[in-house]
């Protein structure tokens, strides 16, 4: 029997490497890579485009509800507007037609027209006289004389023409404040009466604050004339209209109330996002602002708006301008619900599969790496075997067993025991302290665990795992995996090789199949040839026979290996060629 020394290393014998096989893997690899990132790339820009592609037409179907809401809206008023003035116009009709008509008649009229019913949001209908001034006196005592003691025209400085409201119907609440008031004193109000006037059509006034305003909710507003004639006289050119004008009809506006008569089943500010102003004229400024949809602290809590449109509507030939404000909706994503689901989906279908495509690709790469260790692992093994078939003694062969298999596993250290009798006797060891080898010698017969790794075919383990108790606590706190592979070493005698690691992680099982492959071919070779009488060159002849099984072995674990996660045979014979093409 030999041994070497404790400390002594263990001397690998030269792999041969093929120049290839690094090369073929670092190739595919590296296209595996590009391949990976060309799928993510490609599924973020159809995701983008996608995305892109369904908020444009949101963005296109959002511009178009919008235009069509701002024109739905502006349409309803002009429609209000225009009824309106058929109102004022039957009413200037009825005055004509009568020559003069009574307050009663007056009330009897406007009860049958309905108007707060079937129009509301507008503030009363009413008539306004036109008197001269030398008028003015008996104007006075005749409506005093109606049971109106306090009755004035006002303001009262003196003029060349006066008006006076003398019908408003209802005449209740705000409307009781505007009996007698001479709107043709007022400049904006006169402007629209002479309108009227010259014009014998109907006319919107600019923005005012009304007689009938108190102090509280106080709103901007407008009116809106009709003139009427005496019938009997001619009213064809200007001059004649303004010598035959009795005076009035009209209608007061306060533009929240009317607003809200006009839109009262549209929710502008909550359902429909939209913000509607509107202001008198063509200018666009606060001075000029008629209505808005939204108070002060309401429009300052608003989100950004999202889009701006304005229109020009023109009624009784006064133009209004109409600014239509799309609020963005707080849930802007409720809005865009398609895009964000198309980008969150995208995103993660482009992740996910670039995430399989990459595990696949490492799964690929690990496989390929292994059919190369494989390969190598083959060649290896002819090298171990051409090594074992130099040795003429069966000592020196174990020793030549113990310093391969160490190279083939990565071990840190080894040693070839055989059972004489009841006890475990060291034949060589390698990496392996001088005070281990015998603890780990006297424990295998009482643990049982060499009679488990003799069993058919022989089975290599981990010591620690199986038979924790089998090992020593000083000698098994050193070492992290103990590996035990049985030995056939003669017809009547036995053995077993014991490898030690002294890594964190276990060795991978592909080394522990080598070391038990190459413990079970050569010991079993060695015996056969022992019995035999020394016949060394007869197992000389057997051993390209022995390396060649072993090495179909390994090629068909590897081969089902490969084609279950997706090779071909094809790649495998590029990267292992059998034997013979070697």
């Amino acid at each position: 029997m030999s041994a070497e020394s404790p400390g002594a290393l263990p001397q690998p014998s030269p792999r041969v490497k093929p120049p290839s096989e690094s090369a073929t893997a670092a190739q595919s690899g590296r296209r595996g890579i590009w391949q990976a990132w060309a799928l993510l790339a490609t599924g973020l820009a159809a995701t983008a485009l996608a995305a892109a592609y369904l908020k444009a037409h949101a963005d296109q179907e959002a511009r178009h509800e919008f235009e069509f809401r701002c024109q739905e809206i502006g349409d309803q008023i002009h429609a209000r507007l225009s009824a309106h003035e058929q109102i004022l116009r039957s009413g200037a009709a009825f005055v004509e037609h009568a020559g003069g008509v009574t307050r009663q008649e007056w009330h009897d009229f406007t009860e049958r027209q309905r108007v707060e019913r079937e129009l509301p949001g507008i503030q009363g209908l009413g008539f306004a006289l036109r008197i001269p001034r030398g008028r003015l006196a008996q104007h006075v005592a005749e409506i005093r004389a109606q049971g109106f003691p306090t009755y004035q025209v006002r303001p009262a400085a003196e003029r060349e023409i006066y008006s006076s409201i003398v019908y408003l119907e209802p005449f209740t609440g705000r409307n009781l404040r505007a009996l007698g008031f001479d709107m043709f004193s007022e400049p904006v109000r006169r402007a629209a009466m002479e309108r009227a006037m010259v014009q014998d059509a109907a006319a919107l006034s600019g923005k005012v604050v009304l007689v009938q305003e108190t102090e509280e909710d106080v709103q901007a507003g407008t009116l809106m004339y009709v003139p009427v004639y005496h019938q009997e006289m001619p009213h064809e050119t200007e001059t004649q209209r303004r010598a035959a004008l009795i005076g009035w009809v009209y209608s007061p506006y306060r533009m929240n109330d009317l607003l809200g008569g006009i839109l009262g089943g549209r929710d502008l500010a909550g359902r429909q996002q939209v913000h509607l102003e509107i202001f008198d004229g063509d200018t666009v400024s606060p001075a000029a602002r008629l209505f808005t949809s939204q108070s002060a602290p309401a429009a300052a809590q608003r989100t950004s708006p999202g889009r701006t449109a304005e229109r020009r509507l023109v009624s009784a030939g006064r133009p209004w301008t109409l600014r239509f404000t799309r609020a963005r909706p707080q849930h802007w994503a409720l809005a865009y619900g398609n895009v964000g689901l198309v980008l969150g989906g995208g995103i993660s279908i482009s992740l996910l599969l670039a995430a399989l495509f990459f595990s696949a690709l490492n799964t690929r790469l690990q496989a390929l790496q292994a059919l190369q260790r494989s390969a190598r692992a083959s060649e290896r093994l002819r090298e171990c075997l051409v090594a074992f078939n130099a040795c003429h003694d069966f000592n020196s062969a174990l020793n030549c067993l113990v310093r391969e298999a160490l190279d083939l596993g990565g071990m840190d250290g080894g040693a070839a025991y055989l059972i004489e009798g009841q006890e475990a006797v060291m034949q060589t060891h390698i990496g392996l302290d001088s005070t281990l080898v015998p603890q780990l010698a006297r424990c295998p017969l009482s643990a049982g665990y060499i009679q488990a790794a003799m069993g058919r075919p022989p089975e290599m383990f981990d010591v620690r795992e199986r038979f924790p108790e089998a090992l020593p606590v000083g000698a098994a706190s050193g070492l992290r995996h103990v590996y035990v592979v049985g030995l056939a070493a003669a017809d009547t005698s036995f053995g077993y090789l014991l490898m030690v690691s002294r890594q964190a992680e276990a060795r991978p099982a592909t080394d522990l199949e080598l070391i038990r492959i190459l413990a079970l071919e050569t010991t079993s070779e060695s015996a056969r040839g022992d019995s035999d009488g020394g016949q060394i060159g007869e197992r000389n002849r057997k051993r390209p026979k022995m390396a060649e099984n072993t090495e179909i072995m390994l090629r068909d674990a590897a081969k089902t290996w490969f084609e279950t996660i997706g090779g071909t045979t094809g790649r495998m014979e590029k990267v292992c060629p059998p034997l013979e093409q070697r």
